[in-house]
């Protein structure tokens, strides 16, 4: 059985990410927003897709080394290639319409990561920045996908899949890690804590709305889901594998030093009590 995997900001990918490797899983990983490239980990080897302005589809491969260091988060961050300028001008993206023609690559691996954009659909949550153009559930709840694919194709071979749309039980954690990894902590370093809070509250707001929105388009194609809590969820019997990792493996990933000061001072868990009490 092969599977996707939708979720949030914050949701478990890097999660589910390493549960690939540590597995032996062939990966693709999708990017969500509008630097759309996608990423895929097969046999020691990793390779980039993405289209350039004109609509050329092109690829980049390289060869890695994951033994031993499947679950270690910093080494397999590195494996996404940090510097975007060879796939996106981030100030003029791509609509990739052509993209569609490598998806049959995409589909061969076994776990998948963000499928939406097999359907046509990618982009950002509502975050309150520069983003803000491009709202991910509005389009998933009213069948407005932005780009073109072959739905009918996509469709087929999803409903092949088991596919797992996550969601978060503890509300609590969940804004624990929007505070203290979700967010522009450049805003704080620069003393902007009221719009930190400000585009914190609004990211998680779309995050808890986001698992309903994907429901919404995985019924209107008729494409099976199951809801798994990243609290209570059971890995090892969802996803039929052997090896696992506690649940909170990967929720202090990228934690800034900005952010441990604020953890001290107490401001976290002040932000955290005054979101809980709002919602």
């Amino acid at each position: 059985m092969k599977y996707s995997y939708t979720s949030s900001h914050r949701g478990g990918k890097s999660h589910y990410k390493v549960l690939a490797q540590l597995n032996n899983k062939s990966f693709c990983g999708i990017q969500q927003g509008r630097e759309l490239h996608a990423t895929i980990i097969k046999d020691n080897n990793i390779s980039w897709y993405w289209e350039e302005y004109g609509g050329t589809v092109c690829w980049e491969d390289k060869e890695i080394d994951l033994s031993n260091k499947e679950t270690d988060l910093d080494y397999t961050k590195e494996c996404y290639r940090a510097d975007g300028s060879f796939w996106m001008d981030f100030d003029r993206p791509v609509i990739p319409n052509n993209l569609y023609k490598a998806f049959p690559k995409f589909f061969e691996c076994d776990f998948i990561l963000y499928p939406l954009p097999l359907l046509g659909y990618y982009g950002y949550p509502k975050t309150g920045d520069i983003h803000n153009d491009i709202e991910i559930c509005d389009a998933l709840e009213q069948g407005t996908p932005w780009m073109k694919v072959d739905l009918e194709y996509s469709i087929k071979e999803l409903r092949k899949r088991r596919n797992i749309i996550a969601y978060k039980e503890d509300k609590r954690h969940e804004a624990w890690n929007f505070f203290t990894g979700g967010g522009e902590p450049t805003l704080l370093v620069d003393g902007y804590e009221e719009e930190y809070v400000r585009q914190i509250k609004l990211r998680l707001h779309e995050a808890r709305r986001l698992p309903n929105s994907v429901r919404i388009l995985f019924n209107r194609y008729n494409i099976p889901f199951e809801m798994f809590s990243l609290d209570t969820g059971d890995y090892k019997k969802v996803f039929d594998i052997e090896k696992t990792i506690p649940n909170d493996h990967t929720s202090s990933f990228d934690v800034f030093p900005i952010i441990q000061k604020y953890l001290d001072n107490g401001k976290i868990d002040k932000w955290i009590d005054e979101y809980l009490s709002e919602i």
